[in-house]
């Protein structure tokens, strides 16, 4: 049984569940309600777009964030320079 009743009006929580039915985070049949309320709402739909957005950018900024916390690899020859270099100081 859905929870959601998504009828005529916008719910005030649309953004929380935009967030939710992007993250695949609803029933089943909350999802049908949200999905059903979409085709009808272009208001709801925008703000669907812009919390995919939202959800698209900041998922990219924590990979560029954790690669760059990532130890950079070094090659061979870069070890062997540096083994070298320090060998000779």
């Amino acid at each position: 049984m859905p929870t959601l009743t998504l009828r005529k009006k916008c719910p005030e929580e649309i953004s929380d569940l935009a967030e939710q039915y992007l993250l695949n985070r609803l029933s089943p049949e909350d999802n049908c309600t949200v999905e059903e309320h979409l085709l009808s709402c272009s208001r709801c739909m925008e703000i669907l777009e812009e919390t995919e957005q939202f959800l698209t950018a900041f998922h990219g900024a924590k990979e560029r964030m954790n690669a760059d916390m990532a130890p950079v690899p070094i090659n061979a020859g870069a070890r062997l320079h540096l083994i070298f270099a320090q060998s000779s100081a």
